[in-house]
């Protein structure tokens, strides 16, 4: 199931790295569906013609990421949540350390292995809106080989720029949040807030994260 689910999120996040086409490229935050489906186009063309590019400098794709992808997510909504009753009790520099760490975390986690996935096609296939300023907005993503995942993105309208946001998704019924909150729950109870914090600074800046489905 954990190889499962992390091969799946790699395809997801190649769906994301369909924005690098132009750093010109406009994406509606206007309307959630249509958001994702911007977030989409291109990825085909975009895989053959960049991955050799992110061989050769895997950086690229953390930097492309930060760039392309961050400005269309809720990465502190995402903090928050994955804290779950810890964030309430922690300081202000320890949801803003967590958040931090916890976005770079995830980005360097899966960023060299971004490549090693060919994508034929990803489609919409199914919208809901359970309740007002919410979405849910199903994908069905079809690798070359005829592998496919089904991809719900949840998406949130910020009520005060009535832009929309991504701040969860599901990999064949498995929740991105929920995953990270039962393990991170398991990690606050052995050893505090700030050591958690701690020690997720100190494997970013030695470049120790584990691969995406290792």
């Amino acid at each position: 199931m954990k190889v499962l689910f992390f091969r799946s999120f790699l395809v997801t996040c190649i769906g994301f790295l369909s924005l690098s086409v132009s750093a010109n490229t406009q994406i509606n935050q206007s309307d959630p569906v249509e958001m994702v489906k911007d977030l989409s186009n291109g990825i085909l063309d975009q895989l053959v013609t960049k991955r050799a590019e992110f061989i050769a400098e895997p950086e690229k794709v953390v930097i492309f990421a930060k760039s392309y992808i961050l400005p269309y997510v809720d990465n502190y909504k995402m903090a928050r949540y994955v804290m779950g009753k810890k964030w309430k009790t922690a300081s202000k520099k320890q949801q803003q350390d967590f958040a931090d760490a916890f976005t770079e975390t995830i980005l360097r986690s899966y960023s060299d292995s971004l490549i090693k996935l060919k994508i034929e096609k990803i489609e919409v296939t199914k919208v809901l809106a359970k309740r007002k300023g919410r979405k849910s907005i199903t994908t069905e993503v079809t690798q070359t080989n005829g592998e496919q995942s089904t991809v719900i993105y949840r998406a949130y309208q910020n009520k005060k720029t009535k832009k929309w946001l991504l701040y969860d998704f599901s990999v064949e019924g498995i929740s991105l949040l929920v995953n990270y909150r039962k393990t991170f729950a398991s990690e606050f109870a052995k050893k505090g807030v700030e050591q958690v914090i701690l020690n997720m600074q100190e494997k970013l800046e030695r470049k120790e994260i584990a691969r995406g489905g290792e």
